[in-house]
């Protein structure tokens, strides 16, 4: 067998010799190498960038609203619609599913209301930062003559000689 060749398998004593060469082998997995790496540094330039990180700053900030908001429910709400008269015959599961009904309502309206500000600040001062960016002076101006793009402060063009302005 020669180099760089692989037997991959013989059918029979006459029958069909199956060869592989190695190089075509390394080229594989070069390209799944390069694939690889292509897909490592597109995930990179993705995590590194704003959106990615403002998104997992989003979803820790709301947990933790969450919780707070949670708290706020069983100190304050919980108690107070708990000592609303009760129903007769047992209506104690009628109630407690009403106290755990409004609970869950109120936490989702605080939570969806503070993101939903939350959310607001923060496209607004991206807008902001956007504003104060000017466009650069010109440095340069086109020649009324010959019409190339010649400095800003010269009197005279230097392509065609004539003078400016």
């Amino acid at each position: 067998m020669r180099p760089g060749l692989t037997l991959l398998g013989q059918s029979g004593k006459q029958g069909l010799v199956l060869i592989r060469s190695d190089q075509s082998n390394n080229k594989e997995s070069e390209r799944k190498e390069n694939r690889m790496k292509k897909f490592l540094n597109e995930f990179k330039e993705f995590a590194v960038k704003g959106n990615a990180i403002d998104m997992a700053i989003g979803v820790v900030i709301g947990a933790a609203f969450g919780k707070v908001v949670t708290a706020i429910i069983d100190i304050f709400l919980t108690p107070l619609l708990e000592a609303l008269p009760k129903l007769e015959n047992g209506g104690t599961g009628f109630v407690g599913s009403l106290v755990s009904f409004c609970g869950v309502l109120v936490e989702f309206i605080l939570t969806a209301l503070v993101l939903f500000m939350i959310v607001k600040a923060i496209n607004k001062a991206k807008g902001l930062k956007k504003k104060e960016t000017k466009p650069a002076a010109p440095t340069t101006k086109v020649c009324p003559f010959c019409k190339t793009e010649i400095d800003i402060n010269a009197t005279r063009c230097p392509h065609c000689t004539s003078e400016l302005k």
